[in-house]
């Protein structure tokens, strides 16, 4: 089975604008986890989980879709981490992580500002797909 949460979590939180506007590996699958609440949660962070798509042949590769849950302070900010979370993303292509390929991502829902049900956080919800397309190495 192809691991394409750690492989995409990894590209990530690779040396980025992205990690340095986030401050760290505040990157996350599927949820923020529950102990990053009130003063505990990071000033900046991203949710993901794949929910969907469809394995090839032998189950090699896969092509999936993401979602994105981009969070901030404020809505501004997290409006930036989306940005930075769109820059990392749009036009990669080839992206090899351990044994995993990520051949390309496109957008399928840009950016929208929402809040967090459970949180409160203010948040920016988009998917990314190609849908992702995944292989093993």
């Amino acid at each position: 089975m192809i691991d394409a949460h750690d492989a995409l979590r990894t590209f990530l939180i690779a040396a980025s604008p992205l990690r340095t506007l986030l401050g760290g590996n505040f990157v996350f699958a599927p949820e923020v986890p529950a102990n990053y609440t009130g003063l505990t949660m990071p000033e900046k962070a991203i949710a993901f989980r794949i929910t969907g798509g469809i394995s090839g042949k032998y189950n090699k590769t896969q092509a999936a879709r993401v979602v994105f849950r981009c969070y901030g302070t404020t809505s501004d900010e997290a409006r930036d981490v989306y940005a930075a979370l769109y820059d990392r993303l749009n036009g990669q292509q080839g992206i090899v992580v351990g044994n995993v390929a990520i051949h390309g991502a496109d957008e399928d829902v840009p950016g929208e500002p929402l809040e967090d049900d459970r949180t409160g956080w203010p948040f920016n919800f988009t998917v990314i797909c190609r849908p992702l397309s995944i292989t093993t190495c």
